[in-house]
């Protein structure tokens, strides 16, 4: 075969290399794992005086938004005073897989010592073949999480 021959055909092969990678990076993108983590519902109700306790709660809203499942390892929500950082509650999810579309819902109550006004969230998770993943979630603000 002559030498420009030869280049054509090493330039066929290399473009054509290209697009397949292009291609299946494209198809891989799409189909990432992803979900929206939201809270809401968030209340805070005092008892009386003479107990001195006060009721959080909230709920907690995972969401897959990707084209693939989502699976989960432990899901831990943390729900603490933003003022002195007291640990109101933590509320952990073991093995939680979300199939595309799918919407899993928590629901999460504890109690605190004294009268408070404020609450602040921090989820925790470990997806399954992923690093794992914190967030500070405000809310009715949904973050999204991403295997990539």
């Amino acid at each position: 075969m002559p030498a420009p021959d030869r280049r054509v055909v090493l330039a066929i092969v290399l473009s054509a290399a290209v697009v397949l990678s292009v291609a299946a990076w494209t198809i891989l993108w799409l189909q990432r794992a992803s979900a929206q983590i939201s809270v809401t519902d968030v209340g805070l109700v005092s008892d009386s005086p003479e107990t001195g306790m006060t009721e959080v709660q909230s709920r907690l809203v995972l969401q897959n938004v990707g084209r693939s499942v989502v699976p989960f390892e432990l899901v831990t929500l943390f729900a603490y005073d933003p003022v002195n950082g007291t640990l109101f509650g933590t509320f952990s999810h073991t093995n939680v897989r979300l199939n595309p579309g799918e919407t899993r819902m928590f629901s999460e109550t504890t109690s605190v010592t004294g009268h408070r006004s404020e609450v602040a969230f921090t989820v925790k998770i470990f997806p399954i073949g992923a690093p794992r993943w914190e967030q500070s979630l405000v809310p009715d603000q949904p973050v999204t999480w991403s295997a990539w």
